[in-house]
Parts: structure tokens; C-alpha cells; sequence
């Protein structure tokens, strides 16, 4: 009897694990040591992340200590490196390291030449120390290799700026609009030099297009409005300083320069109001007390114009002209005491200004002590010859003491640098009719 065949059983593939090795024991050793390997690499990636996160932390101090650490390890792939040395030199540069962040930055184009980064970083911070010509030729190689690189344009246009060369400037900066046409910094920096060159619509154009592309940046109202005052066009400055103030309304300077368009508007109140906050915002700030104290003596209110210009000089005992504003006060208030007071402190301080010897001069003479008047008004005009306003009050002097001849001269030497001096006319025609 024949016997059936057996089917032969499928081979099964058995893992060629060397003969020593298939012992339970040890192959349970071998998953125990791969594991604790994986464990370490895993360990050793976490920290490497670790490290890389902190290089580029925007603290300085920890991001230079973590990168330090990355560039002193033995083994260190090359990418590594170049970024190690790129987060260190930019945290250099924010620390105020400028000579250790441009070799680092130097370092990377030495390893990479083709590095537009590094270039501008480099250009960036050669910049701050103002070696003004290297940040050039590195603006220059970073475009040379990034002919799209929008920033570097933006940074050399400014670098030309800066020198005086508004024409290189405004070049670059309409590069840069070209390639990025909604960079509201490209816009305003084309303003500035617009302005400088006299383009006053130009300038305009630029800060609306500023405007434009970020409503909200105040800068660009800020400076439209100067342009805007520049053409007397004092309401639409106006309600662009009111348009900056809405976007940054803790800011001193704002309610400084719409106050002083007030004032030039007669409009007393508003002024008084922009410059009383501009002290709530900036209450060490002497110009602020001078900015209220000339709106006050201006709107008649003496008393507070004096209050204010004390707490000016309070604030900087050594200013000449807030000791003369408040003698000015005090004389168009009467007290003429206190207004040669002010004015002898103002003259120590500045003993060569014209304006001072002036003032002083004519409160003598208000005094009736026109000795010492006609003393300061020589001593005035000595300083500044051709006002004609000083040499007609010389003349009223000179005239009060009775001496026709000088003033006659007087009358004549004001009228000839400015027919319209009123009191000079006057005094001729009663010198001319005599007693």
C-alpha cells in the first residue's frame, strides 16, 4: 500500500542571529542595550533642541552662553555652526558687543561668501558704531547677491541719507518700494528725504502712502503735519497731530507740537489744554512749563505765566530765556521791578544777546531812569546793528533826554532798514515840528 505524500512544510525564515547570541538571556540584553542606546541618542537630541532654542533666545546673555556652547562642542555638523554664529553675532549686536558680533558675522563669510545675511547683519552693525562706509560696501555685497533684498536697500538708502545724499537716498528707497510696495517705512524714509530736497508734495504723497499701507502709524501722521505747517496748512496739520495722538496718546511731544499750532491759530484755550497734558505726561520736562507759561502770558494770564515759567526754571536754573519771558511777563503786567530783575539774571547767563539789553532797556526807560536806558539800547544795538526795531527804540530814548539830533539819526536809521516802523515815522514828525 502506497502511502500518501506529505506536503512539505513552508521554511519560515529564521533572523541569522549569530549562534551565541540566540540564547534568551542574551538576545533579552542585546533589546536592553539598544534601548539605552536610543534613551542616550534621544537624550542627546533633546539637548542639542534644547541648546538651539536658547542660541536663539531674544535674551542676549542667554542666547551668547548657548551658542558659545554649541561652537565648543568637538563634533558639530557644519549647518550648526553657521546658525551658532549667526544667533551669537546677532545677540552681540543687541548687547552692544559690536566688535565681537562683526567677527562673528565676519566668521560666517568667511565660511560662506555667498552669505547675504551675514553681510547685513555685518552692514547693520557696522552702522550703530558709525563706520559708515564699511556698512556701505557690505549693503552693497548683501544686494550683489540678493538683488531682491528689500531690507538692504531700505538700510543703505538711510545710510545715504545720513551722509547728505538725498538723491542715492531716494533711489534705493524707491528700490525698495518696488520690491516691497507695502513697507510704510520705505514711504515714510522717501518722505524724509523728499522734504530735506524741498519736494514738500513729494514728501506728502510718501507719508500718505505711509499711511496707507499702516493706518495706524503715527510717525507718518507726525510727519505729514510738519509738512503741512511747513505749507500753512495749520488745520490739516491739526488733525494729523489729533490723528497720532488717538494712535499714541501717552506721547509728550504730540500734544506739544498741535499746542504750538494752537497758539499760531490764536487759539488760546486748546493750546493751554494740549500743554498742560504734555506736563501730566512729562512733568520733569522744562520746555513743558515754558510751552504753558507763553500760552498763559499770551492769552493775558499773567500770573499763571509766571507760575509756570518758575517751575521752568525749577526744572533749569541755568536758562537765560525763561528768566527773560518771565521779565517780559512781569513788564506787560507792570512790575517793572521784577522785570529788570529777570532780565539782569537773564543777561548774566547770555551777556551777548541783542534781545535782552533791549528789553531791559526800555523798562528803565518806562522807569524813567533813561541814563541807564540809553546804556543797554547802545548796548543792544553794538550786538545787532541792522534791527531796526532796536535802534527806533534808541531813538525814543534819545529823544526823551533831548538829544533831537541822535534821535532824528535813530528815527531815520530804522526807517531805512524797515519803512515800517510806525514809532520812527511818529518821532520825526515831532521832531520835524519842533517845540
Amino acid at each position: 500500500m502506497t502511502g500518501k505524500r506529505k506536503t512539505p512544510e513552508p521554511k519560515r525564515w529564521v533572523l541569522p542571529i549569530p549562534k551565541i547570541l540566540r540564547s534568551r538571556g542574551t538576545l533579552v540584553g542585546l533589546v536592553a542595550a539598544l534601548a539605552t542606546a536610543i534613551t542616550v541618542l534621544l537624550g542627546w537630541v533633546w539637548i542639542m533642541h534644547k541648546q538651539d532654542n536658547m542660541c536663539r533666545s531674544s535674551n542676549p546673555d542667554v542666547a551668547i552662553a548657548a551658542c558659545s556652547g554649541i561652537l565648543e562642542a568637538r563634533f558639530l555638523f557644519k549647518d550648526r555652526r553657521a546658525v551658532a554664529f549667526e544667533q551669537r553675532a546677532r545677540a552681540y549686536a543687541a548687547q552692544g558687543s559690536h566688535d565681537l558680533a562683526i567677527a562673528d558675522f565676519t566668521q560666517i563669510i568667511a565660511a560662506r561668501p555667498r552669505n547675504f545675511a551675514a553681510f547685513y547683519g555685518r552692514g547693520l552693525t557696522y552702522d550703530r558704531v558709525g563706520q559708515r562706509d564699511k556698512a556701505l560696501l557690505d549693503y552693497n555685497a548683501a544686494i550683489a547677491i540678493k538683488p531682491d533684498f528689500a531690507e538692504a536697500y531700505l538700510r543703505r538708502g538711510a545710510a545715504f541719507a545720513d551722509q547728505g545724499l538725498d538723491d542715492l537716498a531716494i533711489a534705493d528707497f524707491s528700490t525698495a518700494i518696488g520690491i516691497k510696495s507695502d513697507d510704510p517705512v520705505a514711504y515714510r524714509d522717501r518722505g524724509i528725504a523728499n522734504e530735506r530736497k524741498g519736494f514738500q508734495d513729494r514728501a506728502i504723497a510718501d507719508y500718505t502712502q505711509a499711511i496707507q499701507a499702516k493706518p495706524d502709524y503715527a510717525d507718518a501722521y507726525v510727519r505729514r503735519a510738519t509738512v503741512q505747517e511747513k505749507l500753512s496748512q495749520n488745520d490739516l496739520a491739526i488733525a494729523d497731530l489729533s490723528r497720532a495722538i488717538a494712535i499714541a496718546p501717552k506721547t509728550a511731544d504730540l500734544y506739544a507740537s498741535r499746542g504750538a499750532l494752537y497758539v499760531r491759530q490764536s487759539a488760546m484755550g486748546r493750546a493751554i489744554a494740549d500743554f498742560t497734558k504734555e506736563i501730566e505726561l512729562a512733568p520733569e520736562r522744562a520746555e513743558a512749563y515754558e510751552n504753558l507759561g507763553k500760552s498763559y502770558a499770551q492769552g493775558g494770564f499773567y500770573n499763571q505765566a509766571v507760575a509756570n515759567f518758575t517751575k521752568a526754571l525749577e526744572k533749569n536754573p541755568n536758562d537765560g530765556a525763561s528768566y527773560y519771558r518771565r521779565g517780559a511777563t512781569h513788564q506787560e503786567n507792570g512790575k517793572i521791578v521784577l522785570a529788570i530783575a529777570d532780565y539782569a539774571k537773564a543777561i548774566e547767563i547770555q551777556p551777548n544777546n541783542a534781545s535782552y539789553y533791549n528789553r531791559r532797556s526800555w523798562a528803565y526807560h518806562q522807569q524813567s531812569d533813561d541814563t541807564k536806558a540809553l546804556r543797554d539800547a547802545d548796548k543792544a544795538i553794538s550786538l545787532a546793528p541792522n534791527e531796526a526795531p532796536f535802534i527806533e527804540a534808541r531813538g525814543l530814548i534819545r529823544e526823551a533826554l533831548g538829544q533831537t539830533a541822535d534821535a532824528t539819526a535813530d528815527y531815520r536809521a530804522a526807517l531805512a532798514l524797515d519803512a515800517h516802523r510806525t514809532r520812527a515815522a511818529q518821532g520825526l514828525k515831532r521832531l520835524a515840528a519842533g517845540p
